[in-house]
């Protein structure tokens, strides 16, 4: 509950309104809103109640403490305001729901157009994600019906639902290619770097658990998440550089690997970009792992990660031959070269990063640390007589090697020696003495006399074993031991470490331009990095059960994102506040909208509206967003003719 208080300083009375609340059954309580002395509580206040006898001048501050009125504050209805109100004021900057009236087919439920329903829902999904039947919830908790003038309950799942249909693919292209265009159109700078595009794929479950539902999309494919069994969907996306918006994105089916789907999101670029950019002059950036076609089906030209144990012998090129580049953050060294890659020779660009030695340096010696820690769990199971691991040599070795990360180039550095011992098959002997012990348990409840007994035999593993004597001898491991050549392990992090190939047909570009082109494929990353999340922006798990509502499903889920992605941008443009889309919405989320209702000697008067008291990062991200959206008021969107 909430109440008015005051405190005395000075000789003053100060106002404030505190919500108190129990944490573990213990009372705490929060400051809404400090109001200051009786004076600011009085403007508050209506006139008949500030000055009920009329008088011109109002009473000094020693007799409105002597004679307070008797003020009363009624409960307090708190809504979380940041993010919907930023995202709204992006949305309406953008003009969202024009364009999509202009594409999407009219119609309304409840007197709420099908715009502003999809608007909602794409800033649902971007401040907290969930199925439809949770969206009333979320929209109740929050500022936006106050200030839309809409009753929440309208908005159902199954409004929602009738909101999404008739929407077709075709359309959802045409209001991503215009959306696209009117961002760029805000943002120079990123037109400056459209010669460079980073793309990707990955998938998302869905909630789709049997045949029975008219769904092609959703397959049993690979998971991001691990799983099986589980259908999924795909997505391949184009990311512009800077703002990490999809430039273009695809839904296509869950068991369809990415190879096969960069072709056709190629086909759909060339119509989204054709007014925009010569294609043929585009650099495409690619992911590693594409197929030897992947580059020559490509649109313009490519930039590709490359593996460099394709071609060891660039290991061998001394560093003194790299020349030193400048990037933003610092300097690299390059070497370029022409190798045979992707079926031709292509320009080759290797890069060395201090940096990326140091991060590859300390995750070998956390590997280390990790081995040391195995191996000594490893020899206390050989030691242990009671142990049931498999001691003999070859098992052993197979063990040890899977520890030995071929990743780190460990058996370079790092000797293995086995102390053995040779014996009787410990194995064989263990499951030879198991059915003995049970076929004289047999003989003995059947009342059989053990001389009469048969003599066992049994075939294990393809041997004819009819007694101990008859198992073979084998080497059994007592204990492991690891010795690390340090300098063995210096020359191999000179050798290996540090080191990036970049595979290109780009040879007009520098080394410079070629580098900095495949950095912007950290935005692609980051783009499906978001989307994976379970807590902002995810394209999954979806709850539709159609290829359509996947479709619009995946569009809102990018639209939320481009909101924020749009947002942080400017905000880090205007350096008021340089700060991630995903970590803006957390930042934010603390900031309420309070309802105050008052009430003067049993009259109640108008609620006052206030926001919470915030501080420190929350308070610096919220006023930065205040400062964007007045900047977006005064400064309507630059449309090109």
């Amino acid at each position: 509950m909430a109440y008015l208080t005051a405190t005395r300083a000075k000789g003053h009375l100060y106002f404030k309104i505190v919500e108190s609340y129990r944490v573990d059954g213990k009372v705490r309580h929060h400051t809404l809103y400090n109001i200051g002395p009786m004076s600011r509580l009085m403007e508050l206040l209506p006139e008949e109640i500030r000055n009920p006898k009329g008088d011109s001048a109002p009473a000094a501050e020693s007799d409105q403490d002597s004679e307070q009125p008797k003020i009363d504050v009624g409960p307090v209805r708190c809504r979380v305001h940041g993010p919907g109100f930023l995202l709204w004021s992006v949305a309406e900057w953008l003009e969202v729901m024009p364009l999509m009236d202009s594409i999407f087919p009219s119609g309304s439920a409840g007197s709420i157009k099908r715009s502003m329903s999809l608007l909602l829902s794409a800033i649902h999904r971007a401040c907290k994600p969930g199925s439809m039947s949770q969206f009333t919830d979320w929209l109740s908790s929050t500022s936006l019906p106050d200030s839309l003038k809409l009753d929440p309950s309208v908005l159902t799942a199954q409004h929602l639902w009738e909101q999404m249909d008739d929407i077709t693919a075709e359309q959802i292209r045409q209001f991503e290619t215009a959306f696209y265009r009117r961002i760029l159109d805000q943002f120079p700078e990123v037109q400056d770097r459209m010669k460079g595009l980073s793309s990707d794929s990955t998938n998302d479950s869905a909630y789709i658990s049997h045949q029975g539902y008219r769904c092609t999309i959703a397959e049993v494919g690979h998971s991001r998440e691990g799983r099986t069994g589980r259908k999924n969907f795909c997505v391949a996306a184009v990311l512009s550089p800077l703002l990490g918006v999809p430039t273009a994105e695809m839904v296509y089916e869950g068991n369809h690997h990415d190879r096969t789907a960069l072709k056709n999101l190629c086909d759909d670029l060339r119509e989204r970009l054709k007014d925009m950019a010569d294609l043929k002059d585009m650099t495409f950036v690619l992911d590693g792992g594409v197929s030897e076609e992947a580059p020559d089906s490509m649109p313009g030209h490519f930039i590709a990660e490359g593996s460099m144990e394709s071609s060891p012998e660039l290991y061998d090129i001394p560093l003194d031959d790299y020349e030193t580049i400048r990037v933003d953050d610092g300097e690299i060294r390059a070497y370029r070269t022409k190798t045979g890659q992707y079926g031709k020779d292509r320009t080759c660009v290797i890069t060395f990063s201090d940096d990326l030695k140091a991060g590859q340096t300390e995750e070998l010696e956390k590997q280390l640390r990790k081995l040391d820690c195995e191996i000594r769990s490893l020899n206390d199971h050989l030691a242990d007589p009671e142990s049931l691991t498999d001691r003999r040599e070859t098992t052993i070795r197979q063990t040890v090697d899977g520890l030995l990360l071929p990743e780190f180039h460990m058996t370079d550095f790092m000797d293995v020696s086995y102390e053995t011992v040779t014996m009787k098959d410990p194995v064989l002997t263990g499951i030879f003495r198991k059915e003995l012990s049970k076929d004289q348990r047999k003989s003995k409840k059947s009342g059989t006399d053990a001389g009469k007994m048969e003599p066992l035999e049994m075939e294990i593993q393809g041997l004819r074993i009819k007694s101990l004597g008859d198992i073979p001898d084998t080497k059994v491991v007592k204990s492991v031991s690891l010795s690390v050549s340090e300098s063995k392990k210096q020359s191999m992090i000179r050798r290996y470490y540090g080191k990036h190939l970049l595979i290109t047909d780009r040879g007009d570009w520098t080394n410079r331009q070629i580098y900095t082109a495949y950095r912007d494929q950290q935005f692609v990353k980051r783009f499906f990095r978001d989307t994976g999340e379970t807590d902002r922006f995810p394209a999954g798990p979806s709850y539709h059960w159609t290829d359509q509502k996947i479709r619009v499903h995946v569009m809102l889920c990018c639209l939320g994102l481009a909101l924020c992605r749009v947002a942080a941008c400017l905000m880090d443009r205007d350096q008021s506040c340089p700060i991630s889309a995903p970590r803006l919405i957390e930042v934010l989320t603390p900031v309420q909208e309070c309802l105050v209702p008052l009430s003067v000697n049993g009259l109640k008067t108008a609620s006052r509206k206030t926001i919470c008291e915030i501080q420190g990062e929350t308070r610096t991200a919220w006023d930065a967003a205040l400062k964007l959206c007045e900047s977006m008021r005064l400064n309507p969107i630059r449309k090109k003719e």
